[in-house]
């Protein structure tokens, strides 16, 4: 299964595809939220991982556009937050828009394969997603 990681940091999402292959999920990059609609353009996909704080369309507006054009997906939020917003009100911002989990970065790996677990627990079967 190919799980969305959109991310512009290299270092998380090296870290990121290297838990999920050992997992046996397969990775599909993101360095911005116009990458990561892109991808969803190509095939939609059950769990995306979403950092808030990304260039040139960040996870907040990312998060909105596949909760309306993709409503099945489960979408986990990261953030770190920044210099201009906390952490706690990016993830709640994230939240408010349709993301599923939030995970505060830097992130325990264990807790993340646990929210990872549970989201694909609770995701359609592919055969069950609409891509509008």
């Amino acid at each position: 299964m190919r799980v969305l990681v959109a991310d512009d940091d290299d270092f998380i999402r090296e870290l990121v595809g290297i838990f999920l292959e050992g997992s046996g999920l397969a990775m599909v990059e993101a360095e911005d939220g116009l990458e990561a609609i892109a991808e969803f353009e190509r095939q939609p996909f059950r769990i995306a991982l979403i950092d808030v704080m990304m260039p040139k369309q960040d996870g907040i507006e990312t998060i909105a556009q596949v909760r309306r054009r993709w409503p099945s997906t489960r979408i986990i939020a990261m953030s770190a937050g920044s210099r201009l917003i906390k952490r706690d009100d990016a993830l709640a911002w994230a939240s408010g828009l349709g993301a599923d989990a939030v995970v505060q970065k830097p992130f325990d790996p264990i807790m993340l394969s646990d929210i990872i677990e549970r989201q694909l627990a609770l995701a359609p079967p592919p055969s069950q997603r609409l891509a509008c």
